[in-house]
């Protein structure tokens, strides 16, 4: 259970992040809201959820 969740976490992460890379936004909006800002969120989710 706890694997499953950790791996649900990863590819929704990975998507957000693949997203925010697709969609054209100013440098520094995505430096606070990129990839390693959604990680991050998703690994405290998980962390409450355990």
């Amino acid at each position: 259970m706890r694997r499953a969740l950790l791996v649900v976490a990863v590819a929704v992460s990975l998507l957000l992040g693949a997203i925010s890379l697709l969609v054209p936004t100013p440098v520094a909006a995505q430096a606070e809201t990129g990839p390693m800002a959604d990680k991050i969120t998703f690994i405290e989710i998980v962390d409450e959820a355990i």
